[in-house]
């Protein structure tokens, strides 16, 4: 009786042990994408735009979701963030960056942990047809109510899952607070952007507080890094423009591959 009772409790234990792996396990039948498994896999048309080009953009609006999301352990969480999303603008974007200089993970991680560089870097301004800078200001905060200037937070050694908040002062959005959530597994990098307070746009809050949701993976082999980046925002079509915030959104995204390019390379 004791044992059968004990095979029992064996299995109610393993049951709950798998209930609670599950949400972290990817549910991939397939590899972790690598730049050259992720090119391999999109559209014949995609795969020349992207290889000619070394980069790829896509733009969806409501009722559509992302479909050029790599597969990489995270991809749920990416999925799950944005399939629920009631956007009414979506962009994703990728690139392609040949290495140049060999890093160690640990040099890319703390490169994308230096959020003070991101201050000065600059976009293409459709609207005025020239380059602008995208960001007065950037920097690191622990008090979102008092944010006050801190040193980058640099690791030595890479956290699988870690938690910022930076203070930015934005050319077109004006001051905001955004929360950074950066992901690391095995050689994959996923950064994720949450607006913490509202973005305006000539004094208007045109953005609420979690609306705006933007993330980055970067891939890696021996010889090019694959960035891919998705951002989905939830905001009214304001005098008919939404058309110009997706290019906007387009640019922020090459002006951040721009950054990256920069320092890893550097």
């Amino acid at each position: 009786m004791r044992f059968a009772e004990n095979i029992i409790l064996f299995f109610k234990k393993l049951i709950s042990i798998l209930f609670f792996l599950l949400p972290f396990h990817n549910g991939l039948s397939q590899p972790i994408d690598t730049p050259g498994s992720y090119i391999s896999k999109l559209s014949k048309s995609n795969q020349e735009i992207l290889l000619k080009n070394r980069e790829l953009t896509r733009f969806y609006q409501n009722g559509d979701a992302p479909t050029l999301i790599p597969t990489v352990s995270f991809q749920e969480k990416i999925e799950r963030v944005y399939h629920q999303f009631n956007h009414q603008i979506g962009v994703e974007s990728i690139f392609i960056l040949p290495i140049e200089k060999t890093r160690t993970d640990l040099e890319v991680y703390n490169i994308l942990r230096q959020i003070s560089t991101l201050k000065g870097i600059q976009y293409y301004s459709k609207s005025r047809g020239r380059m602008r800078i995208l960001f007065n200001e950037t920097f690191y905060i622990k008090d979102t109510k008092h944010p006050r200037r801190l040193p980058d937070p640099i690791v030595g050694k890479i956290p699988t899952e870690s938690i910022i908040k930076i203070y930015q002062e934005d050319t077109t959005f004006d001051k905001y607070i955004s929360e950074v959530r950066y992901i690391y597994d095995n050689g994959v990098f996923g950064l994720y952007f949450t607006n913490l307070t509202p973005l305006e746009y000539m004094f208007i809050d045109l953005v609420d507080p979690q609306k705006m949701k933007m993330s980055i993976v970067i891939l890696q082999d021996q010889t090019n890094y694959l960035f891919y980046g998705i951002c989905e925002v939830e905001t009214f079509n304001l005098f008919g423009l939404a058309g110009s915030y997706e290019k906007n959104f387009y640019h922020r995204f090459k002006a951040l591959f721009n950054w990256f390019e920069m320092n890893i390379s550097g």
